[in-house]
């Protein structure tokens, strides 16, 4: 067999909030990384995605951080690198259990010969992961953490390097303020993302104009407002598309967190039977749907785009290596973020890299 599925980890049940450091063990070369979250509801209601209990997802091998991504992050640049959401359905039912699923991958695509992680260059690869269950709902007792890689096995690359994926900065954006952030220029750059992660407002008012330039302004990279950067991931991304399962209610306050988070579209059926029921407006992945009863099942599909709140700004074809944004003899790399005309309550503006580091 060329390759394999390995468990990396077991289900395993924590309390509320702590972190938890599981050993990576397998020698084989990982090509990706697969992650089972859950949580257990209580009497609801959710306040954020489920993904939201993860915040923080890391690779470190001693003091060298190899990967470090929220668990929203995770699951958009996935969507963002294959066009699938690794969480195709979510739910919003009280008491019980809730379940997502992200990946990341170490290449251009599975199995990618060239770039994958190998354990063996590193001494001591750990993967840890800090959870807050109340993140999603304050009434949550307790998460499930579950991890399975998938590996080269008879068949033996010689991989080059793999892609390291880091927030590398976040802030509290300010009304039409810029915030300058010096990008690290060490390795070269295959993608740029920009993650709002206000839940109670669109990315188009949290997040202003963003501009790239190189050597204070000798080259400018790009310099775009918010609405043409948004219209240049319609061009380069699929819509994203979910499907979920829910409980209505009769009054308006109990929300359904989707994937898309821009431009959110719903489409609604009562599983109960034909029963009146209204759907809402949606707001950076928050959908609601009222219901003659508190008891109606209703399912059915979520549309949109910038899944949680992500734009992405890839440098270069992102299958040819060669083609990346290689930063060599560039000595002052700076990115500069300006905050939207009306900016939401608790808001956050996060850039995250993905770069190619070479062994």
């Amino acid at each position: 067999m060329k390759y394999r599925i390995v468990e990396v980890m077991a289900l395993q049940a924590f309390g509320i909030a702590g972190t938890h450091i599981q050993p990576i063990r397998t020698q084989d070369t990982i090509s990706a990384l697969h992650f089972h979250f859950q949580t257990t509801v209580g009497a609801g209601p959710h306040i954020n995605h489920l993904l939201a209990a993860f915040p923080k997802i890391e690779i470190v091998d001693g003091s060298d951080v190899i990967l470090s991504v929220s668990g929203t992050q995770m699951a958009a640049i996935g969507f963002l690198q294959t066009g699938k959401l690794a969480t195709y359905m979510v739910f919003t039912a009280y008491n019980g259990v809730h379940d997502a699923e992200v990946s990341i991958y170490f290449g251009r695509w599975l199995y990618d010969e060239l770039l994958a992680l190998d354990p063996g260059k590193f001494d001591n690869l750990q993967i840890r992961i800090t959870y807050n269950s109340v993140l999603q709902d304050a009434s949550n007792t307790a998460v499930g953490i579950e991890i399975h890689a998938e590996v080269f096995d008879e068949k033996v690359p010689s991989p080059i390097g793999f892609l390291q994926t880091r927030e590398y900065e976040r802030h509290v954006p300010a009304t039409l303020t810029v915030h300058p952030i010096e990008l690290p220029v060490d390795l070269p750059i295959r993608t740029l993302f920009v993650q709002s992660e206000a839940v109670n407002i669109d990315i188009a008012n949290n997040l202003g104009r963003t501009r790239l330039d190189e050597d204070n302004d000798k080259r400018v990279l790009y310099d775009l407002a918010q609405l043409r950067w948004e219209a240049f991931n319609l061009k380069w991304y699929p819509d994203c598309e979910q499907r979920f399962i829910m409980v209505g209610a009769q009054g308006p306050g109990v929300w359904l967190f989707g994937a898309p988070s821009a431009a959110g579209m719903i489409q609604v059926a009562n599983a109960t039977g034909i029963l009146a029921f209204q759907s809402g407006a949606a707001v950076a992945g928050r959908y609601q749907v009222i219901t003659a009863a508190n008891t109606d099942l209703l399912y059915g599909t979520l549309h949109g785009h910038h899944p949680y709140g992500v734009m992405a700004m890839p440098f270069g074809k992102q299958m040819d290596i060669d083609d990346w944004y290689d930063t060599t003899g560039v000595r002052d790399l700076r990115f500069r973020v300006w905050g939207g005309t009306a900016i939401g309550a608790n808001p956050l503006l996060a850039t995250i890299l993905q770069q190619l580091r070479k062994y």
